[in-house]
């Protein structure tokens, strides 16, 4: 815990610094429980961004595969709140993880994109975020984030100092839609990220 406020401290000084990192309607966030943010995915940068703007501690998951591609940016990633997730294949393990990271009322990033998005629009989501908001009854948030494609495009493997902000909406309760399908909430929620 002290090491993830300490990383936390240090990439929040570097995206001040460089990407003059904005949180704008934070407020939006819930300040107890557990909590799921939703948001758009246009850059490696966007995990650490955001977790820089959002209040205390917070997890997400990142495919397998970055844990191993460095063993200097795995230990980084995850002292920041990262676990490992197999894209198109989430184990038990992984679903585990999630649960027990909302029901110790921290806050999770998902991107319901599943990858970066490479041209910056909004891809179609898949249904594993309004999945586990219904598992474990807590509340979405949609996040947006702006400039990070500018900043650490997905073709270059260096960034540059760009301004990046992240527009967080108001809560999104999967609970009063009880009626509707799970792809028919995800269609709900990518359009409440693409209007932020």
């Amino acid at each position: 815990m002290i090491l993830n406020r300490f990383v936390k401290i240090i990439a929040l000084l570097f995206c001040k610094l460089f990407f003059l990192i904005q949180g704008v309607n934070r407020g939006n966030i819930p300040k107890m429980g557990g909590v799921i943010i939703a948001s758009n995915h246009v850059s490696f940068l966007d995990p650490i961004v955001l977790t820089t703007v959002i209040p205390p501690v917070v997890n997400f998951m990142a495919k397998k595969e970055l844990f191993s591609f460095n063993r200097f940016f795995g230990g980084f990633i995850s002292s920041v709140g990262a676990f490992p997730v197999n894209r198109g294949k989430v184990s038990k393990d992984t679903i585990k993880k999630a649960i027990a990271v909302l029901n110790s009322g921290r806050a999770l990033i998902m991107f319901p994109e599943g990858g970066r998005s490479k041209d910056g629009s909004i891809q179609e989501g898949e249904p594993g975020c309004v999945w586990l908001a219904r598992l474990t009854g807590v509340l979405i948030v949609p996040a947006k984030i702006y400039g990070s494609d500018k900043a650490f495009p997905v073709n270059k493997s260096i960034f540059h100092p760009y301004p990046v902000k992240v527009v967080f909406g108001k809560t999104f309760d999967v609970r009063d839609y009880s009626d509707l399908s799970m792809q028919e909430l995800t269609c709900i929620l990518m359009d409440r990220i693409r209007k932020l």
